[in-house]
């Protein structure tokens, strides 16, 4: 029986040592093919197992791969159903449902880069003047601007264009420098003097006291533009339209006219301070009653021309008292009998 013990146990022992052995093989055919799928991988350029060992031969006598965890690989996140979320395509979904009558960016996104117009060449008879600040420029002829010294010192010439940029005017409002840039193109500015030298003089306007008002405002501003720049011609031309513009003006917008004129001290053209003397002087108890507050305020500023008003209307006076003496006179003359 013993012996018999002995046999069965050492059946038992063998069997187990044969199916040690089966698995350790098994585990090295596996251990192989992977390294085989791995350097194969690589020499693909595919990740390959991590751990392994590469060499030549298949079997390895470290047996430390066979322990190694395999790769975690990153699993990219399912792609959405939701629509992406692009400014240039409409959208399905009601939280990107365009509204009616909205613009994509697509459409408001202008399909070139915005670059600068570039300047029309001029010709040599003309001269680009920059004005204001930012500046606009203007064309005007180079035989108006012959009537100032000044703006001919100025002109410059680049590329064979000539061209006028100065501090003196870019201070100017654009808006205001147009009825100069008129009158150095042709000798006249808008409104234009109408039938002058006759009684029907006027400018070519429509009589509301509005138009009237800003036309009274124009002139002493384009008559301090033209006295900067030294346009003698500009001035006389904005005296003959104030002439014809006062007689229907209100004294209002007359006493603030001149106040402009004489913002700077008495302005430089003879022929417009004797016409306001002679205008305040005449209508003094007019714009006195009227306009008393604003007139007021006007002599209190302008002292000296307040001097020379009071003095004309002395003189006017003594005209009329010796009008008067003289008509008188002449009448006893002729009926000697109207004396008595």
């Amino acid at each position: 029986m013993e012996a018999y013990k002995e046999v069965m146990e050492d059946r038992d022992l063998g069997y187990w040592k044969s199916e040690i052995v089966v698995k350790n093989l098994s585990n090295d055919e596996s251990s192989s093919k992977s390294t085989l799928v791995s350097k194969r991988k690589r020499a693909d350029g595919g990740p390959g197992i991590p751990h392994a060992t590469e060499t030549d031969d298949c079997e390895d006598d470290d047996e430390s791969h066979l322990f190694a965890k395999e790769p975690k690989v990153k699993q990219e996140p399912k792609p959405s159903h939701s629509p992406p979320d692009s400014s240039d395509e409409e959208s399905t979904g009601p939280r990107m449902k365009r509204q009616k009558g909205s613009m994509s960016m697509k459409e408001l996104t202008p399909s070139t880069a915005s670059k600068p117009v570039p300047q029309q060449k001029i010709s040599d008879d003309q001269v680009r003047i920059y004005v204001g600040n930012p500046q606009h420029h203007f064309m005007v002829p180079k035989a108006g601007l012959k009537q100032s010294d000044l703006l001919q010192s100025l002109i410059e010439c680049e590329n064979g264009e000539a061209y006028i940029m100065s501090p003196l005017l870019s201070s100017i409002d654009p808006l205001r420098f147009k009825s100069v840039a008129e009158y150095l193109d042709y000798g006249e500015y808008v409104p234009s003097l109408l039938n002058e030298g006759s009684s029907k003089a006027r400018l070519d306007i429509v009589g509301d006291r509005g138009r009237r008002s800003a036309a009274m405002e124009q002139c002493s501003i384009v008559f301090k533009m033209g006295e900067d720049l030294q346009l003698s011609g500009l001035q006389d031309l904005v005296v003959r339209k104030f002439r014809v513009l006062t007689p229907e003006a209100d004294d209002d917008d007359f006493v603030l006219a001149a106040g402009r004129f004489n913002s700077e001290g008495r302005p430089s053209n003879p022929d417009l301070h004797e016409f306001m003397v002679a205008r305040f002087a005449q209508e003094h108890f007019s714009i006195w009653i009227h306009r008393s507050t604003l007139y007021r305020q006007f002599c209190l500023k302008h002292r000296a021309l307040e001097i020379e008003i009071q003095r004309k209307r002395v003189a006017n006076y003594d005209e009329e008292i010796a009008k008067a003496k003289a008509e008188k006179t002449e009448k006893e003359d002729d009926d000697p009998q109207s004396a008595f």
